[in-house]
């Protein structure tokens, strides 16, 4: 920069007389209906400047207040005048911008087409080859503006000239874009229809209903409102559900306070373990209160002083409590012989009678036959009903678990990067937390069941059926 004259002297052709400078401009240079910007040499490889210029910006508004911007300054270098640049426009001048950006990009896109009208002037349509995109439009140029309107069949309408006469405007453009983002977020984010239906008061797009709705799929707002929570194809059934167990040997819990029942006039609580038995394995989710009461039954345990009396009256939850221990306690006692020989079989007591179920959760022992429904031990006679129930249960129901109802084929996976919103059935959903995903955790077929988030406070475990995707990392470089 240092070495460079062009930076403290500007270039060579402003030392010479002005009626020379349009000719002494350096190769690609790039007239934009009013104002002018020098273009990088072709060779360069760096594209059209006027291009590079447009895509710069990633809203209509801005886009149009710039390209404002270089009109002003323009007006002023052309008058000699003293001026400022920025400042309120009017709206002349915000839609003179927006002409000439629609003007530049209907002369890029349908190039053809606007040199056959210009051929043609005053015979509107005539020479255009029918397997232009726009033929069936009977386009012409407006004499005003200089800008390819559609000649359609509703000239005699009561409706406004743009209605009649729209601006064409290509399927794939960067300015298209930015046009149906923009007239969405002006209409609230409002559906599909309602977005084509106020653009053709101005603008006639080619293929107007597959460019809004690519552009609507993409808007991070209707996904933070509308979008599903994710799904994966259906996993294989644990092992706890297609084997036989006495009920709540394997179960679940979700924590929302003790239940609660109304007996009489009192309200009593449920005592899960003491009434249904052992339970060999609980699942739950990875709630704060769980992990909070893992540590404050660690730090009890011990600060217990197992020689220290504990005197005072119990309450009324309590002392419930208390009997519902000694319930499962007394039940507990064996009613046969205990024998010293591990080889013997475990005691019965009332509670394997009650719940099905022993301390060690073991198999029943002997081997059942159908004859033992006509011998006196009554409860090898049970033991046999009962093996007949698990063997109907695993023939004529577990088979019936093979089909998956739903989610049968193979998602798009999480990955690290994806920004997700996560459900909260207590929030409204507009005030769900956003987070980052980074980390995902993957089942022995290689799905991606739970992710690790990354929010604005802290770091969330959760499932992906608590997860909304908004935005996934391949997109994000848009």
């Amino acid at each position: 920069m240092l070495n460079s004259n062009i930076w403290f002297d500007g270039p060579y052709f402003l030392k010479g007389p002005e009626e020379l400078w349009k000719n002494d401009m350096p190769h690609g240079v790039f007239e934009l209906e009013g104002f002018t910007s020098f273009a990088v040499h072709p060779e360069d490889g760096e594209g059209n400047a006027v291009d590079k210029f447009l895509e710069y910006y990633s809203s209509w508004h801005r886009l149009r207040m710039a390209v404002a911007v270089y009109h002003r300054l323009f007006s002023i270098l052309k008058s000699k005048r003293q001026a400022r640049i920025k400042g309120s426009f009017t709206a002349e001048e915000l839609d003179a911008a927006e002409k000439a950006v629609i003007k530049y990009i209907q002369k890029k896109t349908f190039s053809k087409e606007v040199t056959l009208l210009q051929k043609s002037e005053g015979s509107r349509g005539r020479g255009l080859c029918s397997s232009s995109s726009i033929y069936k439009l009977d386009p012409f140029l407006d004499p005003k503006d200089r800008l390819l309107r559609v000649n359609g069949r509703l000239s005699k309408t009561e409706i406004s000239a743009g209605e009649k006469h729209p601006m064409i405007l290509p399927k794939k453009s960067h300015i298209t874009t930015l046009i149906i983002r923009y007239t969405h977020e002006k209409i609230a984010h409002a559906g599909r229809n309602h977005v084509m239906a106020k653009l053709r008061e101005l603008y006639l797009i080619i293929r107007t209903n597959a460019s809004v709705r690519q552009v609507l799929q993409r808007c991070v707002i209707c996904r933070k409102m509308r979008n599903p929570v994710l799904n994966q194809k259906m996993a294989d059934l644990p092992l706890e559900r297609v084997i036989p167990a006495a009920p709540f040997t394997h179960t679940g819990v979700d924590f929302f306070g003790p239940q609660e029942v109304k007996e009489g006039r009192q309200i009593k609580k449920r005592k899960f373990v003491a009434r249904r038995g052992n339970v060999k394995k609980i699942w739950c989710d990875n709630g704060t209160n769980f992990h909070g009461v893992e540590k404050e039954l660690r730090k009890s345990l011990q600060e217990m002083n197992d020689d220290q009396e504990h005197a005072g009256r119990l309450d009324d939850e309590s002392y419930r409590t208390l009997l519902t221990e000694v319930e499962a306690i007394v039940n507990d006692r064996p009613l046969t012989t205990v024998s010293d020989s591990p080889h013997d079989l475990q005691p019965l007591s009332p509670a394997q009678l009650l719940t099905q179920k022993s301390s060690v959760m073991m198999p029943p022992p002997g081997v059942f036959q159908k004859g033992d429904m006509y011998l006196r031990q009554r409860w090898r006679y049970v033991q046999f009903l009962a093996n007949l129930f698990w063997t109907r249960w695993r023939r004529e129901y577990l088979s019936t678990l093979q089909e998956r109802q739903k989610w049968n084929k193979e998602k798009r996976h999480l990955q690290v990067g994806d920004i997700v919103l996560v459900k909260d059935d207590n929030q409204l959903r507009s005030n769900w937390m956003m987070g980052r995903v980074i980390s995902t955790g993957k089942d022995r077929t290689g799905f991606v069941r739970s992710v690790v988030l990354k929010t604005q406070k802290s770091e969330l475990h959760r499932p992906i059926q608590k997860l909304v995707l908004l935005l996934a990392v391949e997109e994000q470089g848009l």
